[in-house]
């Protein structure tokens, strides 16, 4: 109705990330351009892990170097994958990760509304390359 203010709740908050080793920072580059085009609204985070990703990642710097001691290029990336979804899900209701190499040909509609059937509470999803592929 005209002049009455809409009481519709906004859609849930939504932030997309990847995690590059420095070989993959094309891939993520394109990967974020991709899905921007589609998701204009939504926040998108590239962790390419590095002298600043303790702090990112709200991890003590031991903690860090111990993790990249173990883990190295691409095991490193996958290792630092939940600790940032968990980082984004402290600020936003739905965090999406995608694997470097996706690129993204249309909107995620159904995981921003499927978040909001599943009501309050915060949600991550994980997308990999070689699952979406045709």
């Amino acid at each position: 109705m005209p002049g009455q203010e809409d009481l519709r709740r906004p859609g849930p908050s939504v932030a997309a990330c990847t995690v590059v080793s420095q070989g993959n920072a094309a891939a993520a580059r394109r990967l974020a351009e991709t899905y921007r085009v589609h998701h204009p609204d939504h926040e998108f985070v590239v962790l390419s892990p590095d002298a600043q990703t303790p702090d990112r990642l709200g991890l003590d710097r031991d903690e860090f170097h111990r993790l990249a001691i173990h883990h190295g290029g691409d095991d490193l990336a996958d290792a630092l994958a939940p600790l940032l979804l968990a980082r984004l899900l402290d600020e936003y209701d739905v965090a999406v990760l995608l694997a470097p190499e996706t690129e993204v040909y249309a909107p995620f509609a159904d995981v921003t509304s499927l978040a909001a059937e599943h009501g309050s509470g915060h949600h991550a999803l994980g997308v990999d390359a070689a699952a979406v592929r045709r």
